[in-house]
């Protein structure tokens, strides 16, 4: 920092130099395959994942692993160089949904969708993203007997849904 020294103040900082990585804003992304393709970035190797965002836009982040398992979301946060670094975290479950009152509660079992997993109920936003990215992805309305990773704000209501399989039961095998 730089600091003029005055009678009034004697300590008032005119510049602050910042010496630091920018590590850009957390948001969520749904992985929809394995990586199609790498490139060098600033000697690192980076792998080209095909993705759903949050606002529903199909579209290729670049991340900064290989080991991304298709068929997750994650938040994801993007460096100076367009590299994203992206993590699990506790914001981000994966269920079968049970039941579903529109606009209001939804019960989930997480995990596996096992009969005897946890069934959870969390509250949907009024202004929720719901997505279907079984392919090209489109607004969903959430019914019984969908599989989907979905994403809840720190007070635990939904954000945002990626349903990828409209056709599931309650014995088939989804991602935990």
């Amino acid at each position: 920092a730089v600091y003029s020294v005055t009678n009034a103040n004697p300590n008032v900082a005119k510049a602050v130099v910042v010496d630091g990585t920018f590590r850009g804003t957390a948001n969520y992304v749904y992985v929809t395959d394995s990586y199609i393709g790498t490139k060098n970035v600033n000697g690192e190797e980076v792998y080209t994942y095909p993705v759903v965002f949050e606002d529903g836009a199909a579209g290729t982040l670049s991340i900064n692993r290989d080991n991304v398992v298709d068929g997750m979301a994650y938040e994801y946060t993007v460096d100076s160089n367009g590299v994203a670094a992206v993590q699990v975290t506790g914001l981000i479950r994966n269920g079968f949904v049970s039941t579903y009152a529109k606009g209001s509660n939804l019960s989930v079992r997480t995990g596996n969708g096992k009969p005897d997993t946890t069934v959870t109920s969390y509250t949907v936003l009024s202004n929720a993203n719901l997505w279907n990215v079984e392919g090209e992805p489109y607004a969903e309305t959430l019914t019984n007997d969908m599989s989907m990773c979905f994403i809840t704000d720190s007070d635990g209501f939904v954000k945002t849904v990626f349903v990828n399989d409209t056709n599931a039961t309650l014995t088939t095998n989804i991602s935990a």
